[in-house]
């Protein structure tokens, strides 16, 4: 039997050319939008459903939490509830080659970042406050503190050893954060500062 090389060699470079025109739509969660609830997963495959899907969360394969079929893949929020984190998350299709895909998972209150700290007869506190889904009130050591249009503060709190942020943001949920003044020795601790990337 003869094999003619040329035909065999179109044959495959035409399979890979379809197989690399398949791709993949991410149609949830949608880019940037703030989900206070793990939201769905679900694919489109708009020139038919790609040869190898691979999907990471995080850089955490779900692949296999997909329901897959010849138009697309889903899954259930509540599958991939383990793999998100609060704040900012990763949706990648990493085969075939998809754009990124980066949304918000809220479900804590607002973050008060103390950036400088003066002593003297009061303590002054300058910082700033985020969340996602936006600052409502912060009250610190129990009385309302005034935040200037783009979250940050400058309050002065009577000398302690230490202050108390309670932070609530546009969705209810809050958060309470104690902070030593800097002249508070505390032993037996250990701090940790992690970069996401």
């Amino acid at each position: 039997m003869r094999i003619d090389v040329s035909r065999l060699f179109l044959v495959t470079l035409f399979a890979l050319v379809l197989s690399a025109c398949k791709t993949v739509t991410v149609t949830n969660p949608v880019a940037g939008k703030v989900y206070t609830t793990a939201p769905d997963v679900a694919l489109s495959f708009p020139k038919g459903q790609p040869d190898v899907l691979k999907v990471t969360l995080n850089d955490r394969d779900i692949t296999s939490l997909l329901a897959v079929t010849s138009t697309g893949a889903t899954a259930a929020g509540t599958s991939i509830t383990s793999y998100l984190q609060d704040g900012e998350n990763f949706l990648r299709v990493t085969t075939p080659v998809t754009p990124t895909v980066k949304f918000i998972y809220d479900i804590s209150g607002p973050m008060v970042h103390v950036t400088k700290v003066t002593e003297g007869s009061q303590l002054n506190i300058q910082g700033y406050v985020e969340d996602p889904s936006g600052v409502k009130s912060v009250t610190v050591n129990g009385t309302a503190m005034t935040l200037a249009s783009d979250n940050s503060f400058n309050v002065n709190v009577a000398n302690g050893s230490y202050v108390t942020f309670v932070s609530t943001d546009n969705i209810n949920l809050v958060r309470t954060q104690k902070f030593a003044r800097p002249s508070v020795n505390v032993t037996n601790s250990l701090s940790v500062r992690i970069n996401r990337n």
